[in-house]
């Protein structure tokens, strides 16, 4: 009886270890920076990271990124450029297969608690409707891509995907009570010259 309850334990903690290590992945959060979205207009989305160093040896720094972003709609918005925020440099331009990457040197290290802004991607609306905007990397098919750490000390490498989605939907500007009132008045002033021709 003793050998099955420790055999348990051992399965309950080893069942806790991979829980809490699955929970401690990277978290990416995007956000719209504007209010609205209008057809024909541009928008921007932010790129943030957090609890990046929860499942990373100790002293490993982040040196680069990189991801490639899917539009659902592919007709409703494009994406245009990236802002890649310091103290990342823009890559974007060496890897023509990722649509966006930076890389720091020196890395990035632990002792940044706050969420760690990544990117602002911009794009433009072309019609209405719903869509989602997702990223997403594949750091086993290219080494580029993802999140890649580096211990300093040892060069001891190690890589995390990225993978976040956001549900986004473009809708006609309503005209202005202003923009109503000339409609009308125009209307009227039609109406009145069609009437004074018969």
């Amino acid at each position: 009886m003793k050998a099955f309850s420790t055999v348990a334990t051992v399965t309950t903690l080893a069942t806790t270890l991979i829980a809490s290590a699955a929970t401690a992945a990277p978290i990416f959060d995007l956000t719209l920076l504007n209010n609205t979205i209008n057809p024909g207009d541009d928008f921007l989305v932010e790129v943030r990271a957090t609890e990046l160093f929860s499942d990373v040896a100790l002293d490993m720094e982040l040196t680069s990124f990189g991801f490639n972003i899917e539009i659902s709609e592919p007709g409703s918005a494009q994406f245009d450029h990236a802002i890649i925020a310091a103290p990342f440099v823009d890559d974007s331009s060496f890897f023509p297969s990722i649509d966006v990457a930076g890389s720091a040197f020196p890395g990035v290290s632990e002792t940044t608690n706050q969420p760690l802004l990544l990117a602002t991607l911009q794009f433009s609306s072309l019609s209405e409707g719903v869509f989602e905007i997702s990223l997403s990397s594949d750091f086993m098919a290219d080494p580029n891509q993802g999140l890649q750490f580096i211990d300093p000390f040892t060069f001891e490498t190690t890589a995390r995907n990225i993978s976040a989605s956001i549900d986004l939907s473009a809708t006609a500007a309503i005209p202005t009570p202003p923009s109503y009132l000339l409609m009308l008045a125009g209307l009227a002033m039609a109406g009145s010259r069609v009437r004074l021709k018969h």
